[in-house]
């Protein structure tokens, strides 16, 4: 079974370096881990979120000029397929440290 970092690789062959992964978030719905190069990629486990990457993927490049916080600017994405069946977005971390509690942190196997 190919494991998580792989299909990332396959699907973003220009997202640089990925191993190790650290575990961001998981839930229900998906999964959030940071590459070794610092992306941020969130993977669905449900379908439907495909559809719900997608005002990300279009909005946030557009309101980034007009807003006076860092916005995540998606770069990569996948749609609902093989690599990933549910769909998957990827974009630089943005800079700062989570708050304290965030429940961010680990490493992915």
């Amino acid at each position: 079974m190919e494991s998580l970092a792989e299909r990332i690789t396959r699907a973003f062959p220009a997202i640089g370096r990925v191993e190790p992964l650290r575990e961001l978030g998981s839930g229900a719905s998906g999964d959030v881990v940071e590459t070794a190069e610092g992306v941020v990629v969130k993977v669905a486990r449900i379908a439907g979120l495909t559809a719900a990457y997608e005002p990300e993927w279009r909005a946030l490049p557009v309101l980034a000029p007009h807003l006076s916080v860092p916005v995540p600017h998606p770069r990569w994405r996948s749609l609902a397929g093989e690599v990933f069946p549910h769909g998957a977005l990827a974009y630089a971390m943005l800079p700062g440290h989570p708050p304290p509690g965030a429940g961010l942190g680990g490493t992915c196997p």
